[in-house]
């Protein structure tokens, strides 16, 4: 953030650091512990980001200005398309940049939605970058500081990245369809994050497309993954294309539709939850301190 020059005269140090104390978060940021809400399937197409977003949507209408929405895929954004945005900044330009995420930083790489939810979206163009765990770890670290609610829509992929944001997550939506090939990946994904030793008490088994026809019993899907079903969605693929089309989220677009009752009724689950208290989690403010003396590994732009 700023220098001082040898030998150091005091009225320089105390400039510098009254620098750093003008970049610091809040009072009131410091205290927040905000939850990081992670959205995740194991076979794309399942889903994933119209429930993030609608989520997203609804968490902004209850604390405006409190709720961010994260695309950690980094090949393309579909929230950009799903919300009708033009963001000039990607999660790219936050999370390789972790040394310099104040405020005032972190404020010009959000875009606004209408709705009063913050999106830091993935990347407009395809490209093939991926993150590093320690940038996502460091990066929900500094989000939750400064938010209420932190909700990821994460791929699909198990990488290094998408493990490190899951183990940083309060709660995991985890998406499956009553198909045999998204019950396979599906439970392979829950057998991944038993084998890592994470916590699955924070999983919540979401099952999609509810009375769409298909074979596989709620019965065989619980004895399969061996966790309870937490939450079950209809199929309503009208509703979900106009939607997209629109470039509105369902619970704006059609408000009336069973799957927009549906998800909002989830979202109010979320909010009956109590927020996640203090621990013992590195202060962001040292978090980029670290980052900038290179105790951890990261070029800063």
């Amino acid at each position: 953030l700023d220098f001082v020059a040898r030998p150091v005269k005091p009225d320089d140090l105390r400039g510098a650091l009254e620098k750093v104390a003008r970049s610091r978060p809040s009072v009131a940021a410091q205290e927040r512990i905000g939850r990081v809400i992670s959205v995740y399937s194991a076979k794309g197409g399942a889903g994933v980001t119209t429930v993030a977003t609608n989520l997203a949507v609804c968490s902004a209408k209850r604390s405006s200005g409190r709720t961010v929405l994260v695309d950690l895929d980094t090949r393309q954004s579909d929230i950009a398309t799903f919300l009708n945005l033009r963001p000039q900044y990607s999660v790219l330009d936050a999370f390789e940049n972790i040394g310099r995420m104040d405020e005032s930083f972190l404020r010009r790489l959000l875009t606004e939605h209408p709705s009063g939810l913050w999106v830091l979206p993935g990347p407009a163009p395809m490209n093939h970058i991926k993150l590093r765990p320690e940038q996502v770890r460091a990066g929900l670290e500094i989000l939750r500081s400064y938010f209420d609610q932190v909700i990821l829509d994460l791929p699909h992929d198990m990488d290094a990245a998408t493990t490190a944001a899951l183990e940083a997550s309060d709660t995991i939506f985890f998406l499956v369809s009553q198909n045999v090939s998204a019950l396979r990946l599906g439970t392979a994904g829950i057998g991944a994050l038993r084998h890592l030793g994470m916590d699955l008490n924070k999983v919540r088994l979401v099952v999609m497309r509810e009375c769409a026809g298909e074979d596989v019993t709620f019965k065989q899907v619980r004895e399969m993954f061996g966790i309870p079903i937490f939450w079950k969605m209809p199929s309503d693929y009208s509703a979900v294309v106009t939607a997209i089309n629109m470039g509105e989220p369902l619970v704006t677009a059609v408000p009336r539709s069973k799957i927009a009752k549906n998800l909002t009724e989830l979202c109010d689950t979320l909010a009956d939850q109590q927020p996640a208290k203090p621990s013992d989690k590195r202060p962001a403010l040292l978090t980029r301190l670290l980052w900038n003396f290179g105790r951890l590994p990261q070029e800063i732009k």
